[in-house]
């Protein structure tokens, strides 16, 4: 078996490879930094609306004090891109049915390119 010739044979990755590769590596890591705390936001306001679902006082609070224990929690758990007036509340009969929260997050990533995450939460409450 012949060896191939060092002068036509490459081995290893060109600077040009090399600086795509990085290129994309970067990209990536700039959008997960950028949406990551987002989505960590994101998860504490589900949880806060789950909190408040499950609260046994639900039941008998106005809407007014429901909002104010939602601001309470939001502030608790540094939420800072959604507000307790964005829930709608839904009632049956008196009852608070659901609490609902649709909202979206712009997140700047480079120059004017922007990311939009859009989120819709339901809370059914049980009775």
């Amino acid at each position: 078996m012949m060896k191939p010739d060092s002068k036509y044979h490459q081995t290893g990755m060109t600077t040009v490879g090399m600086a795509l590769i990085l290129a994309v590596v970067i990209f990536i890591s700039t959008v997960v930094i950028k949406l990551v705390p987002v989505y960590l936001e994101h998860f504490n306001v589900t949880s806060v609306l789950n909190a408040v679902k499950e609260d046994p006082e639900l039941g008998g609070m106005t809407d007014q004090d429901i909002r104010k224990t939602l601001t309470n929690r939001f502030t608790i758990n540094d939420i800072n891109g959604v507000e307790a007036k964005q829930v709608k509340i839904a009632r049956d009969a008196g009852h608070v049915k659901s609490l609902s929260l649709d909202y979206e997050e712009r997140v700047h990533l480079f120059w004017n390119i922007d990311a939009v995450v859009h989120f819709n939460e339901d809370a059914e409450v049980g009775r």
